[in-house]
Parts: C-alpha cells; structure tokens; sequence
C-alpha cells in the first residue's frame, strides 16, 4: 500500500471535479427541457463555463481547437463528453457563430 496518491486519486482531487459537474447539470438540465418540448436535440450555447462568452469560454475553444495546450481543460471537456457518449448521447462541439471563438454543446438522441 502506497502512503501517496496515484495519478487518478490526484486528478480525482482537484477543483476541475466541481467544473465537470457543474457542466454536466447545465447539459442535463437543457436536454430535459427539449425532451419536454419534443426535441431530439439541444444546443447548449451559454450559461456553462465551456460555452459562455469571455475570456474562460475563449481559453476552452482554444484547446478544443489545439492552439493552446491545457492538460486539465481538455481532461475537464473529455469527461463531459465521455460522461453523455457513455449514456447513448452524439456530442459535438462547434464554433459559436455569433462568437466565433467559443463553441456550443451539441447533443443528440
């Protein structure tokens, strides 16, 4: 038994934890109001810290894109979408058309 944290104990003890969590509900919370209105789909273009405008929404795009490098914001993007494919969800990201330099969740079922 080792006295030190491996790497997915540390991962797991970080505050991108709450960020996850805090995008996953935002998600969830707009597929139930689609599902209510008999869509097969939602956008999720604001109100997460990944898609509304300013300069955080900016630095994910920018991963996402691959002209920044940012281990935890890709790791932090990669459980989201993991977390909706590994429940049946299709997820995209792509480029705000009125920002330009964010992007919307897709998410269909």
């Amino acid at each position: 038994m080792s006295a030190y944290m491996n790497a997915a104990e540390a991962r797991k003890k970080t505050s991108i934890d709450s960020t996850i969590h805090g995008e996953i509900k935002a998600i969830e919370t707009q597929i139930i109001t689609d599902v209510a209105a008999g869509n097969l789909e939602s956008t999720i273009a604001t109100g997460t810290t990944m898609t509304t405008t300013g300069a955080t929404a900016q630095s994910y795009y920018n991963v996402w894109q691959g002209s920044v490098e940012d281990r935890s914001k890709k790791y932090q993007m990669d459980r989201v979408v993991k977390y909706f494919v590994d429940a049946g969800y299709t997820v995209e990201r792509v480029t705000d058309t009125v920002t330009t330099n964010t992007f919307d969740w897709k998410i269909y079922w």
